[in-house]
C-alpha cells in the first residue's frame, strides 16, 4: 500500500504514526510545511508562503492557494493509494483541496473543540474538512459529538484512540514519591495550567511537602513561572521545559499524580502513558473523561474552573493514597486491553484496506 500523510512532521505523534506503517512494510510519504526528515519515509516539505507584509486574509488566501498547487503536484507525483489528513484545522482543510480519494481525516482534538469556535473563518475550514473526508477517525466521544453537530456524516465516522507503546511506558509503582504531582500539557492558554499552580498553592499550605513537575513548553512559561515566585513555591514547582520523549518515562516512574486542567479534550495521550505508568489521575469533569470513567478507569473528576475544587481534589488523594495501588494496576490492564497502539493502529490498518476497495 502507498500511504500519503498530510500533516506535521515534526509531532511526535505523527512520526509514531507513519513510523508505524513503514515497518509494516508499506510505501509511506509525508507531506508537510512544518518538515522533518523522518528515517524511512519518503519527505515532502512545501514552504509556508508568509510574506513580507501580513494583510490578514488576503495572506491566507495566498498561502492555501499555493499550498494547494504544491500538495496537488506530490500528490501526482507520489500516486497514492489513499490519503491521511491529520488534524482538520488545517491539513484537513488542505486535503479537501486536493479533490483526491480515498482521503481519511484524523481529528485529534483542539482542532475540532478550541478551533471552530475562535473565528467563522477556522469554523468553515474545519466544516469543509469534515464534509469531503470519505472517512473521520476521532479519539473520544465528545469529539464525535461535535463533528456531527458540524454535519459530519456519523456513518462515517470511526472513534479510536491510536494508544501509546505500552512496551515502553512499562507500569511502575516502588519508585514513586507519595506526594508527587505532574503535570504534561503544553503551556498555552486553552490548557489553565494557571488553575493548576494556584490550586497548587493552596494544597501546599497544608501540605508542605508536596511536589508539582511541569513538563512542557510554551508563550506562556514566563507567565506562569512568575505565578509561582509570587505564590513563593519556587522550591516546590518545578518548570522543565520540552524534553525528549525518551525522558518522560522518569517523570512518570516518580510521579504519583497526573493533573491537567483543560476544559475539553479529544483523549490525550499523555494521560493514556500516567493510566499505563501508575499515575493516578485527576481530570477537569468534561465528557472525554466521564467516558473513560464509564469505561472503567479509576480516576478523580473536578469542576475544570474551580481552584477550590481541584485543591480540595488533590487534598483528597492525598489522603486516600494508600487505596489507589490496585486501581492503578487496574488502570493499567485496561490500557493494555484498549489502547494498545499496536493493536488500534492494526484498526487503522485494516480500515485503510477497505477504503481502498471501496474506490
Amino acid at each position: 500500500m502507498k500511504l500519503c500523510i498530510l500533516s506535521n512532521a515534526s509531532s511526535l505523534h505523527i512520526l509514531e504514526w507513519a513510523q508505524f506503517f513503514a515497518r509494516k512494510g508499506h510505501e509511506v510519504s509525508i507531506i508537510s510545511d512544518n518538515p522533518a526528515e523522518i528515517e524511512g519515509l519518503n519527505n515532502y516539505s512545501i514552504p509556508k508562503y508568509e510574506g513580507k507584509f501580513h494583510l490578514p486574509f488576503i495572506s491566507s488566501i495566498y498561502q492555501i492557494v499555493r499550498k494547494t498547487i504544491d500538495i496537488r503536484r506530490i500528490i501526482n507525483e507520489i500516486q497514492p493509494d489513499i490519503l491521511h489528513s491529520h488534524y482538520a484545522n488545517i491539513y484537513g482543510y488542505l486535503a479537501s483541496l486536493t479533490g483526491f480519494h480515498p482521503h481519511i481525516l484524523t481529528c485529534h482534538g483542539s482542532d475540532l473543540l478550541v478551533h471552530p469556535k475562535r473565528s467563522k473563518i477556522e469554523k468553515y475550514f474545519v466544516k469543509q474538512a469534515l464534509r469531503k473526508a470519505d472517512h473521520i477517525t476521532l479519539p473520544s466521544e465528545e469529539m464525535y459529538q461535535t463533528a456531527v453537530s458540524y454535519s459530519a456524516d456519523a456513518k462515517n465516522i470511526t472513534v479510536i484512540q491510536y494508544g501509546i507503546d505500552i512496551g515502553f511506558f512499562k507500569y511502575s509503582y516502588k519508585n514513586k514519591q507519595p506526594a508527587r504531582f505532574l503535570c504534561t500539557r503544553m503551556l498555552t492558554p486553552q490548557y489553565h495550567t494557571d488553575l493548576i499552580i494556584r490550586a497548587f498553592s493552596k494544597l501546599s499550605a497544608h501540605y508542605p511537602e508536596v511536589k508539582l513537575d511541569i513538563v512542557g513548553d510554551g508563550p506562556e512559561r514566563a507567565k506562569l513561572q512568575n505565578l509561582v515566585v509570587s505564590k513563593t513555591m519556587t522550591d516546590q514547582v518545578a518548570f522543565w521545559g520540552k524534553i525528549s520523549h525518551s525522558e518522560i518515562g522518569s517523570f512518570y516512574e516518580q510521579a504519583s499524580f497526573y493533573v491537567t486542567a483543560s476544559p475539553t479534550d479529544g483523549l490525550s495521550i499523555s494521560l493514556l502513558e500516567a493510566f499505563a505508568t501508575g499515575v493516578y489521575p485527576i481530570l477537569p469533569d468534561n465528557q472525554s473523561n466521564r467516558s473513560l470513567a464509564d469505561l472503567g478507569f479509576n480516576l478523580r473528576l473536578y469542576n475544570w474552573n474551580s481552584e477550590d475544587n481541584l485543591t480540595n481534589s488533590m487534598q483528597d488523594v492525598l489522603r486516600n493514597s494508600d487505596e489507589l495501588h490496585k486501581k492503578c494496576l487496574d488502570n493499567r490492564k485496561l490500557v493494555e486491553e484498549k489502547f494498545d497502539r499496536s493493536k488500534n493502529l492494526a484498526l487503522i490498518e485494516t480500515l485503510y484496506s477497505k477504503m481502498i476497495n471501496i474506490t
